[in-house]
């Protein structure tokens, strides 16, 4: 799950990034767009922690926050069509993500995670139109 954790804090620091820098004829949606997915992505990124936590898992916040930053120093905002596809790109990870390792986990955690995907699902859609 703590691969889960770091995706979800990169999502959260690069949406909020690419909120404070996006511009252009499309500013106004794209602001408002990005400025809502930095909390979901934050509230989640919560519920994982705490649940690790809950679970009596080793869990390194600190770690997860240096490599989720480094990740976000890596990804460069450029765009705001190339952090939309940043994004877009991490979502479908995100999924595959929690997927592969979902029946090592109890029924609780398993809808926890269930949910995660279930939100990303349809964030990619929005995310995908947003690309095109």
């Amino acid at each position: 799950m703590e691969e889960t954790a770091k995706t979800l804090r990169f999502m959260q620091f690069y949406a909020h990034e690419a909120h404070n820098l996006c511009s252009g004829e499309t500013f106004f949606s794209d602001h408002d767009f990005l400025g809502g997915l930095y909390p979901v992505y934050e509230d989640a990124y919560d519920s994982i922690i705490e649940r690790m936590i809950g679970l009596d898992m080793e869990v390194d916040i600190c770690g997860i926050n240096i490599d989720a930053s480094e990740l976000v120093e890596s990804a460069k905002f450029k765009n705001v069509k190339t952090s939309f596809q940043t994004l877009l790109k991490t979502e479908k990870l995100l999924c595959k993500t929690i997927e592969e390792y979902l029946d090592k986990y109890s029924e609780g955690t398993k809808q926890l995670l269930g949910e995660i995907c279930n939100q990303s699902e349809i964030r990619q859609y929005k995310l995908t139109q947003r690309t095109t």
